[in-house]
């Protein structure tokens, strides 16, 4: 029994589509795992509320790091939020502290979330740096953490978020 041209045709379209979902994230993993200590991710729809420049006294500027992810998420996913988490809770435990810089991460498909998902237009697995001066917001889509050059580099991604956090706590004094 020979199959027809359009039992064909659907067949391969339906093992393309299979192949789309699968390679929907298809960033590869990172190469060097997080340290163990830290952990693979948040399970959450956000992280613990840390000070904002709302809720500490005198505080008019702050820069937040703010990490949106799916529902449904690949290494590359995960080693960039908990790289950037690591980085930020290791090297600016002061600012963190002062209330001067927060870290925060949504679950886009957690619908409480719509209305910051909303602010920062963010559609997947994305990393910001919002800069907030003077009540006036100014966020920075932070596209380059997805390159295979951060991504297979722990030592350059970890540089890369230094530098950036760096860079913008100084656009916030």
């Amino acid at each position: 029994m020979s199959i027809s041209l359009k039992a064909k045709t659907y067949l391969l379209l339906i093992v393309i589509l299979a192949i789309g979902l699968l390679c929907a994230c298809a960033s590869p993993a990172p190469a060097t795992p997080p340290p163990p200590s830290q952990p693979s991710g948040s399970t959450g729809t956000t992280t613990e509320k840390p000070p904002t420049s709302q809720n500490v006294p005198g505080a008019s500027d702050v820069v937040k790091v703010v990490y949106f992810h799916t529902h449904v998420r690949c290494g590359a996913c995960i080693y960039v939020e908990t790289r950037t988490k690591y980085n930020v809770e290791t090297y600016f435990k002061n600012e963190l502290g002062n209330g001067k810089l927060t870290f925060e991460v949504y679950d886009l498909g957690d619908k409480k979330n719509a209305a910051i998902a909303n602010k920062y237009k963010a559609v997947g697995s994305q990393l910001f740096i919002n800069v907030v001066k003077d009540g006036v917001d100014h966020i920075k889509h932070i596209e380059n953490v997805w390159m295979p050059k951060y991504l297979n580099d722990q030592e350059a991604f970890d540089e890369l978020i230094q530098k950036t956090v760096r860079q913008a706590l100084k656009d916030a004094s």
